[in-house]
């Protein structure tokens, strides 16, 4: 899995440069992704595994996961931990495995049905929040945010957890049943 709080982009592609833009590439992925959870059984989300023991349902609590961890760093400028609910002992390591198991290993008994509500609860803050920020927000460190977030835009943080995370993981959750 990729580093979610790295500002690199996946591709050549600049960040979008408008609220407006974040929220349509936002949504374009977002719809891609509930097309593919709709597609999917309980017993699909729930079941099988892939070869690091992930089911659907601990990529779902993943997403949500991260998605909150921006969450908290816009709306209540706290840091990025937190969000995650992962120790900052783990945080601090700055190994992206060990925190990405962290909250699989937290969320791994949460009922199904709790994940999705969460996913959908989270999403919906989150876009709400950014529709709240500025342009001229999208392109402030997230230090400007949170002390100690980094120093490069927080659009970066954005789109690394939400429009650029998506499509990663559906690929992963479309493989486990395939």
């Amino acid at each position: 899995m990729t580093d979610e709080t790295s500002p690199e982009q996946t591709d050549e592609t600049p960040p979008p440069a408008t609220v407006a833009e974040l929220l349509r590439d936002i949504d374009t992925a977002w719809n891609a992704l509930n097309g593919a959870i709709a597609q999917l059984t309980d017993d699909q989300m729930s079941g099988p595994a892939d070869a690091a023991g992930w089911t659907v349902k601990d990529h779902l609590a993943h997403l949500a996961a991260w998605e909150n961890s921006v969450l908290v760093i816009l709306r209540d400028r706290r840091p990025q931990h937190e969000g995650l609910g992962v120790d900052r002992a783990i945080w601090d390591t700055e190994d992206i495995d060990a925190t990405n198991e962290a909250v699989r290993r937290d969320n791994a008994d949460a009922p199904l049905d709790e994940v999705l509500i969460r996913l959908e609860t989270v999403h919906a803050q989150l876009v709400q929040t950014i529709r709240e920020i500025t342009d001229a927000e999208l392109r402030l460190p997230v230090d400007h945010w949170v002390s100690g977030g980094g120093d490069f835009p927080v659009v970066h943080k954005i789109t690394g957890n939400t429009s650029e995370h998506y499509p990663e993981h559906r690929e992963w959750m479309l493989a486990i049943v395939a």
